[in-house]
């Protein structure tokens, strides 16, 4: 007798993660297509990898006492310059016009600076590093490296096939990167573990981190469409239809989570639900 699987339910959130991705990979078909496109986006890589992370690393290290997470903290950091050089040559490589710097709304971590400065009142490098108790700086700091971490690996898991069709090279390359932002992910557990009050604490600021990266996300997305359609580098057809996803990003209010920040994002909303059962008061029957 044969067993009828059970249908899968898809989640709103789930279904718009599927939409995005699906448009990402259109998108970056038709810009990876071309050397001028291709230089736009490994600039944008570079930058990611060497902006204001280096700020956080610096701070860390100030803090950190223990031998083994020094170095782990060294090692993620001199692995980050290492990628932001080699993403460089990769645009050299394309031997195109340099694309010139990376205008600040296009980088996710100052963008997302400014979200939870708007959301909280208050910016995470200018206020939550070297404040307070400097355990709990050293935790927040690798939970906020963790989300960005997860984002990195999402969209270079997305780009690497579309890479080795048109730039093996830069695929290679991509690769490497690919597994040592594995192993960092490993060095956030593990800092986090060692340095957070308890899981609890952990998974509040964790999400906490993946709202206001989502958030930072989709206004990088909106605003890197705009500067893709004002600098000629799509197809005109894919502009045409880019432009309207353009607006419709703008004025979401389904936020693109990552895979693992969705999930997470499911957990949580799992666990409210169910307290919420078990807090509301039983009828009492007749």
């Amino acid at each position: 007798m044969k067993t009828v699987p059970t249908p899968r339910r898809f989640s709103r959130d789930s279904v718009a993660l599927f939409a995005r991705d699906s448009l990402a990979r259109r998108l970056h078909h038709d810009l990876l297509a071309t050397p001028v496109g291709r230089a736009h986006v490994l600039r944008q890589l570079a930058t990611a990898e060497s902006a204001d992370e280096a700020t956080i690393f610096d701070e860390v290290r100030k803090y950190c006492k223990d031998p083994e997470i020094e170095k782990l903290v060294k090692k993620h950091a001199e692995d980050e310059a290492r990628h932001a050089i080699l993403f460089e040559e990769c645009v050299s490589r394309q031997g195109v016009t340099d694309p010139g710097p990376v205008a600040d709304e296009l980088q996710v971590l100052k963008v997302l600076d400014k979200t939870l400065e708007k959301t909280e009142g208050r910016g995470f490098l200018a206020s939550e590093l070297g404040g307070g108790d400097t355990r709990e700086s050293v935790a927040k700091a690798y939970l906020l490296l963790q989300v960005v971490e997860e984002r990195a690996l999402h969209q270079f898991r997305q780009m690497a096939p579309i890479f080795a069709k048109y730039d093996p090279a830069t695929a290679e390359v991509l690769a490497t990167v690919i597994a040592d932002e594995e192993r960092h992910l490993k060095y956030c557990y593990a800092i986090v573990a060692r340095y957070a009050a308890d899981g609890a604490w952990a998974e509040t600021h964790l999400q906490r981190f993946r709202d206001a990266e989502a958030l930072a996300f989709r206004d990088v997305q909106g605003a890197n469409l705009t500067a893709l359609l004002d600098r000629n580098l799509l197809p005109v057809n894919t502009a045409r239809f880019f432009g309207i996803v353009s607006k419709l990003l703008r004025n979401s209010k389904m936020l693109p989570y990552t895979p693992t920040g969705l999930a997470g994002r499911t957990d949580v909303r799992k666990a409210l639900r169910a307290a919420d059962r078990h807090r509301r008061p039983r009828r009492r029957r007749l």
